[in-house]
């Protein structure tokens, strides 16, 4: 198999992206938003062209154990638009920054867990609602956020920076499918806010698939770039990461609050995409013959041909 091309990170050139790591506590909503406000400020101080924040960076993700603290977190969830928001998206317009904001948001009786894009405009343009949400979240089974139903990429274009950015929270990216419609609807990069401890990729050999290797296959094999943006500590042990379209590490931070800026060439991307092939695989896929697997409904015509 030919080897990924490498890719220089060292250029100041590229798609800036701030990794924005709040420290969070749970339930504080007024101190996690004034601290994301203040690392928001930071990454449009350093020239980020999108800033990422964690998942639920407000509410700092509380863990919800009981129906007492799960209104709690009907009281506290934003709807859109709310104040605290309306602050994200004058800072995205006043930086000409792009802001990914991970927000537990209220819509009518329902919660979803969902992540904002809002443009260097000003503008929050698309509401991204976490697809895959674990049995301890999911509303199917009792608990307090409803299931998204929809993956999207957004064409990121300001200046001379244009890419295609798509967007999950968490845990979509331990199910394949969402990196793959991502890549299917053309992203380049995937956005991912964040909550729960991660490994420290550098000082470890692996025995397991944990959420980072996971991650690096994700991104390998769809040939994009990941970037997964986690709370610090004390929350969450922090660790954000991006890792490139060959699975490498590029960067990954600390447990502590921290904003770092990582440019991420574009152009040996593209060149990979053009390839009718792939670098990994992807031109020789047959969606057409997936269905019949992956779908109900293929999967009850396979069984009813069998019978007959």
């Amino acid at each position: 198999m030919k080897r990924t091309p490498e890719i220089d990170f060292s250029q100041p050139h590229g798609l800036k992206v701030a990794l924005c790591q709040v420290a969070t506590e749970e339930w504080n909503v007024s101190q996690n938003v004034e601290r994301t406000l203040e690392s928001l400020i930071l990454a449009g101080e350093k020239g980020a062209h999108v800033a990422v924040t964690p998942e639920c960076v407000f509410t700092g993700y509380p863990w919800i154990d009981s129906c007492e603290k799960q209104e709690q977190l009907i009281r506290v969830s934003d709807e859109i638009p709310s104040p605290q928001i309306d602050r994200v998206v004058a800072l995205a317009e006043h930086y000409q920054m792009a802001v990914v904001l991970g927000v537990s948001v209220r819509s009518g009786c329902r919660l979803y867990n969902s992540a904002l894009y809002i443009s260097p405009a000003g503008r929050l343009e698309r509401v991204y609602e976490k697809v895959h949400c674990r049995a301890f979240e999911d509303a199917a089974y009792g608990k307090h956020y409803s299931a998204g139903e929809e993956f999207f990429v957004v064409d990121f274009r300001h200046d001379s920076i244009h890419a295609k950015l798509g967007i999950m929270i968490c845990f979509d990216r331990e199910v394949p499918e969402s990196a793959r419609c991502l890549r299917a609807l053309e992203a380049e990069v995937i956005l991912c806010p964040l909550a729960c401890d991660t490994s420290v990729m550098a000082d470890q050999y692996y025995d397991y698939a944990d959420n980072e290797i996971i991650t690096r296959v994700r991104a390998a094999e769809n040939e994009v770039y990941f970037v997964v943006v986690n709370h610090a500590e004390p929350r969450f042990n922090g660790g954000s990461f991006v890792v490139g379209p060959g699975g490498e590490l590029v960067q990954q931070l600390g447990p502590v609050a921290d904003v770092q800026v990582v440019g991420l060439p574009l152009e040996p991307l593209r060149v990979m995409h053009e390839d009718p092939f792939g670098q990994n695989g992807w031109g020789y896929r047959k969606e057409a013959l997936y269905g019949r697997y992956l779908s109900p409904e293929g999967r009850s015509s396979l069984t009813h041909s069998h019978d007959s």
